[in-house]
C-alpha cells in the first residue's frame, strides 16, 4: 500500500514538473522543478492527508476528541512540510557550495 502511494505520488510529481535530464552538468539548475513542486504542494499534501487520517481514525470518538485530533493533525502536517522545505534548502545549499568549489 505504501509503495503504491509512493509510486502514485512520484507519478503526480512527474506530471507537475517533468525532469530536465538532458541538461549537462554546467547547465544544471540548482533548484529543480520537482523541488519547487514539492515545496509548494507539501503543506497541502501533508495537512490534508493528516486531517483525513485523523477524521477516519476518530470516527467513533466524541466531537471534542475529533476536533482536537484534527487540529493536531493539521499542525503536524504543517510542521512536516516545513521540515521538508528546510531539507530542500539544505540540499540547495550543498549544491551551491559544490558549484562554487
Amino acid at each position: 500500500m505504501i509503495l503504491n502511494l509512493k509510486y502514485s505520488f512520484n507519478k503526480i510529481l512527474m506530471l507537475i514538473a517533468p525532469l530536465d535530464d538532458r541538461m549537462s552538468e554546467k547547465e544544471s539548475h540548482v533548484v529543480s522543478k520537482r523541488m519547487l513542486a514539492l515545496g509548494f504542494t507539501a503543506p497541502f499534501i501533508f495537512s490534508i492527508g493528516g486531517m483525513v487520517i485523523a477524521f477516519y481514525a476518530t470516527a467513533n470518538a466524541s466531537v471534542k476528541i475529533r476536533n482536537i485530533s484534527l487540529i493536531v493533525a493539521t499542525f503536524l502536517g504543517l510542521f512536516i512540510s516545513i521540515g521538508v522545505i528546510f531539507l530542500m534548502q539544505w540540499r540547495i545549499n550543498k549544491k551551491i557550495a559544490k558549484e562554487q568549489s
